[in-house]
Formats: C-alpha cells, structure tokens, sequence
C-alpha cells in the first residue's frame, strides 16, 4: 500500500545521514567480492548492450544460473557474458512465472568453478540499514551501488510471495537480476522488475528475498515447476467482540469461515469458526502470513496447526497437498 511504503520511506530518511555515514565506512568492495565473479550478463541475441535481456547470478558449481522470469521470458538462445570477459551459452531448465523467477545452466564445455553463497533472509534485515546492490558491468568488478533498506518485507498484494525487499534508490529494468547483499556480503535478493502495481508501472527498487528464492529453486531444480502446497480453507478476521471475548491481542489470528472437503485442513480436522493462531508454531499476526507461509512450505510435510475452538486451544498436524486449477 501507497501508505506503508511512504511512512517506511520516510523512517529510512529520518536517520539517512547517520546510517549514509556508516554505508561509507562499510568496505563493500570487500563485502562484494565474493559474488562478483557470479554475476554473469545475460543477453538474447548477439553481444551488444542493446541485446542484453538481464543479468543472472551463478549459484555454484553445478552451473546453474538464477535470474528472472522476464529476463528470459521470450528467449529460446541465451549467452552470458561472466566478469572474465568469457562468453558462455546457456540453457533454460525452469521459469516460474509467479514467483518472477528463473534457472538456467551454463552448457559451455568450460564454466567458473564457484561456490554456493551464504545467503540472509529479509527476517534478518532492519528497514534504515545500509546495503548494496552488485551490477553486472563490462568491468571486471562490477558496479557497486550503496543505498538504504527502506522496507524488508514490504506488501503489495502479488500473489502467494508477497514480501519483497525495498530499498531507497530506483534501477533501470534492464539490471533486472542483479544483487542485494548486506554489509557482511550475505546475498539477501535478486532485483525484480516487473509491474506490481498491475497499471502498467515498474518497481523500480524491489527485491525477490531469499525467503521465497530457497524454495522456488529448490522445487523448479526437482520438478521444473513450483508445486504449491493447499491447505484448503477461507479466512476472514477475527470478530472484535470475539476477540475481547478470548482474550486475544489485536490482530492475532485469524477466522476460518470455510473448510474445503477432502482438503488437507478437512482431513486434519479443521471446522468453520475455528481461529488458527499458528501456523507450525509461527504466530499469525495478520492475515497475510498464512497464505505466504503455507506458499512456502513443502507439498507432502506434516505441520502443526494451533487452533482455538470453543475458547480451548487445540493443536491438530496437517499434511499439505499440491494446489491444482481447480482448488
């Protein structure tokens, strides 16, 4: 929401020159250079700038490359340019678009030798903090750009992954697939440029977070798709009057006003009228958090459901299911 993101701008802009002071005194060269030789400029047909389609991030070893779905979207032959100056062809493995996400693999006969980074969730991230973003360049080195975290888990309504990471600067469309890393050179996301807002207009300074990169790689690397899990019910918000009836704080919680049946939440014996406080011992502060949570959890795992009905708590384990069109 408009709202949101401006007060979070505006508490990023109340302490900007301290924290600008402490990004100077941050060595981000140092910080970056471990990811710098993965970061690889990825281009859809020859090799001038006009062609470049994004930029991808090698993961590791294996070869693969990690970008976004609008990087590669259109593109059946992609090259990438490494910060070596060598060229390199790839080949796409997966693309999901929901989450804006995409992998390759490099299939030239020689690759770099990388290994994987350590990376750090949005959790562990405060808005006003300095960070920096690594942009692929024709350089050896890349292009450093330090800014601030305006937001670590800002909200946009975009589907099951809504949290994004917002920083204070904009970037052009075309560093789409560049990264986020903090001021100890963990990677915390990978630039996203794509219309959130759904009027036609480009986030200019959001990032996909690693809480939702480690299992959208994880499934498209095993399946070559993202399975999503279902729990299969409806929520709503909890009644004030009920709420100061059980003695709830605000916000906690939510309401289930419906129970699909035969669905995971039927099976483990969730009713309408039931409040879900938790889910896998994670506290439902507001309504967003579950649908997110269960996006990111793994199809066929059990987890705890912590539930008040009829002013007793109780704890049911529910074992998700693969969301299909038709649920």
């Amino acid at each position: 929401m408009l709202y949101v993101r401006i007060i979070c701008g505006l508490i990023a802009l109340w302490f900007l020159p301290g924290n600008l002071l402490a990004a100077d005194r941050v060595d981000w060269q140092s910080a970056a250079q471990a990811h710098q030789k993965k970061l690889i400029s990825l281009y859809h047909r020859g090799g001038e700038e006009t062609d470049k389609s994004g930029n991808g991030f090698i993961l590791g070893p294996n070869g693969l490359v990690l970008t976004t779905a609008r990087t590669v979207r259109h593109y059946g032959n992609i090259r990438g340019r490494t910060r070596d100056q060598k060229w390199h062809k790839l080949t796409l493995l997966a693309v999901d678009p929901i989450s804006n996400l995409a992998i390759l693999k490099i299939i030239s006969p020689q690759f770099p030798d990388l290994p994987a980074p350590e990376w750090i969730k949005s959790t562990g991230l405060k808005a006003g903090t300095p960070v920096a973003i690594v942009i692929p360049t024709t350089g050896l080195s890349g292009k450093i750009v330090t800014t601030l975290l305006t937001n670590p888990d800002r909200v946009i309504n975009w589907g099951p992954h809504d949290r994004f990471i917002e920083i204070l600067d904009n970037l052009h469309e075309r560093e789409r697939g560049a990264i986020l890393i903090d001021r100890d050179g963990h990677l915390a996301g990978i630039f996203t440029a794509m219309d959130l807002t759904g009027d036609g207009h480009m986030a200019r300074g959001v990032f996909i977070p690693y809480d939702t990169i480690e299992n959208v790689v994880k499934e498209l690397r095993t399946f070559g798709r993202v399975r999503r899990s279902w729990l299969g019910i409806g929520i709503e918000p909890v009644a004030l009057d009920r709420r100061h009836h059980l003695g709830l704080q605000k916000e906690e919680g939510v309401q289930i006003s419906y129970v699909t049946e035969n669905s995971p939440a039927d099976l483990a014996g969730l009713q309408s009228g039931d409040i879900l406080l938790a889910f896998n011992d994670i506290p439902l502060l507001e309504m967003r958090m579950l649908p997110r949570l269960v996006a990111n959890s793994q199809v066929g795992n059990q987890y705890a459901l912590s539930i008040m009905r009829g002013g007793r708590p109780l704890t049911l384990t529910t074992t998700l299911a693969e969301r299909r069109l038709e649920n």
